[in-house]
């Protein structure tokens, strides 16, 4: 049955990876028997239990929980031998760093995906992509970790914001309110100014109003030039004036992507007056200077003008999100 569900993902150019996490263990009394050393108490002995999940464990290197999660992601490629690889979850805690060292080498030495929920320092670098489950606090503090991977954000914190009401979710609160015209384009800037690709979690588009689902549509040609993104490390290479935010990257074509956010919404804001980026470009030749606001349908070419070794560019008419692009 899963082998079928990955080949149909396949078939919509979709990775189908295999779970695993190993600050859980389901079975209790399983975790008792073969994993006890493992087990996580409280100060009366009691043992931790998380979010329904079951006993929470430690995983030392050659640790019985170690090894017995390595085997059975083994198990589970002989099982499932079309998979594409893993998703790691709960992959935050530095405690966790060995084992999912061990999970991705494993995948990466058959050729396989490995993604994670999460990253610390100890193991950023075993995985090909870093989930940002959270808010946006969240993806501040791991887009450093993915200097040259991909992060994804998944907003799931946003509950009953702006009054909004809603079935009752898993976690007992009513509404999530990831697709209120408010959280939803605070969201969006902040996965460009990060580096990052906005992520839909498991209701789908429920909630996402008319208006969200439009400026979705209008970011996505922006979100796509941070394909084969990494970070753009040259001293002072970038300035704004105070009353935007913005960051610069170098995408897989090896042209450099600029985003530019400031408060107000899309398509109804008010612009801000025309205001000057200078980007530093040392060593490179810039032929062409590119920019589209999120309400373009295209990339409108723009004049520049260059000063020894920086690109001065005149920016009008932003009001909320604006891409400039050097090539």
């Amino acid at each position: 049955k899963i082998s079928g569900i990955v080949k149909t993902l396949n078939k919509n150019d979709i990775l189908g990876l295999l779970y695993i996490q190993a600050r859980e263990c389901k079975d209790i009394e399983l975790a008792k028997e073969r994993f006890k050393a493992s087990i996580q108490y409280d100060t009366n002995g009691n043992i931790l239990t998380s979010y329904g999940f079951g006993a929470k464990m430690l995983c030392p290197k050659n640790s019985n929980w170690h090894n017995h999660l390595v085997l059975q992601a083994e198990k589970m490629l002989k099982h499932i031998p079309n998979a594409d690889g893993f998703f790691f979850d709960n992959s935050w805690d530095k405690e966790y760093s060995d084992i999912i060292n061990a999970i991705g080498e494993l995948a990466h030495s058959k050729g396989l995906y490995f993604a994670t929920n999460g990253a610390s320092a100890n193991c950023s670098a075993a995985t090909d992509s870093i989930m940002a489950e959270g808010d946006t606090h969240t993806l501040k503090g791991l887009s450093y970790l993915a200097l040259s991977q991909p992060i994804i954000f998944l907003p799931i914190n946003h509950y009953n914001a702006y009054g909004y009401k809603g079935v009752v979710n898993e976690f007992g609160h009513k509404g999530r309110a990831m697709g209120l015209i408010d959280n939803f384009q605070n969201d969006l800037k902040e996965c460009l100014i990060n580096g990052a690709y906005y992520s839909y979690d498991w209701p789908g588009t429920d909630g996402y109003d008319k208006e969200s689902k439009r400026i979705y549509k209008d970011y996505l040609p922006l979100e796509n030039n941070l394909k084969g993104k990494k970070w753009y490390l040259i001293p002072h290479a970038l300035k704004v004036p105070v009353n935007v935010k913005a960051n610069i990257f170098e995408n897989g074509k090896g042209e450099l992507i600029t985003y530019i956010t400031s408060e107000g919404f899309p398509f109804c804001g008010k612009a801000l007056a025309p205001f000057k980026v200078s980007i530093r470009v040392p060593g490179r030749l810039i032929k062409s200077a590119l920019i589209r606001r999120i309400e373009d349908k295209k990339e409108i070419a723009i004049p520049f003008k260059q000063v020894t070794d920086t690109i001065e560019i005149e920016v009008s008419n932003h009001c909320s999100i604006t891409m400039l692009k050097l090539k």
